[in-house]
């Protein structure tokens, strides 16, 4: 009797561990614009940011290969880091990419170096959501 009473409460911790305190979300957000897009992810685990990852793609389809020639030696990761100021000390592992005539410029943004005043406007998924769709964007939650 005593075993079916302790493997009833490992049940029911497991059950509530993988169904509430350690629910994994991710606020999907994206803006769309001629040839140009920004895409924004932010993943919850439970009501704290896991992790943050963007990226930006631009067509490049309408340049020659002078012009194309002249992007590629553009350092695209510097630009977004100073564009993006609130975010800029937890930019990492930014890459970009020009091919195809398509640029591409990827990066990680490392939760723990953003200032908190920066985190408390994320830390509630349904406020991020509102507020990045206050800037233009189209935001989904995913679960």
């Amino acid at each position: 009797m005593k075993k079916n009473k302790l493997l009833l409460g490992a049940c029911v911790m497991v059950l509530l561990l993988s169904t509430g305190c350690g629910k994994k979300q991710t606020l999907a957000c994206k803006i769309e614009s001629e040839g140009m897009g920004m895409y924004l992810n932010v993943n919850y685990k439970g009501d704290k940011i896991d992790s943050m990852d963007m990226k930006y793609n631009m067509d490049l389809s309408e340049l020659g290969d002078a012009e194309l020639k002249e992007v590629k030696k553009q350092d695209f990761c510097k630009a977004m880091k100073e564009d993006m100021d609130d975010l800029k000390d937890g930019f990492k592992n930014c890459k970009q990419d020009v091919d195809n005539k398509k640029l591409t410029v990827t990066a990680d943004i490392d939760a723990s170096k953003i200032s908190k005043d920066e985190l408390k406007k994320v830390e509630k998924i349904e406020d991020a959501k509102k507020d990045m769709e206050k800037s233009g964007y189209k935001c989904t939650i995913e679960k």
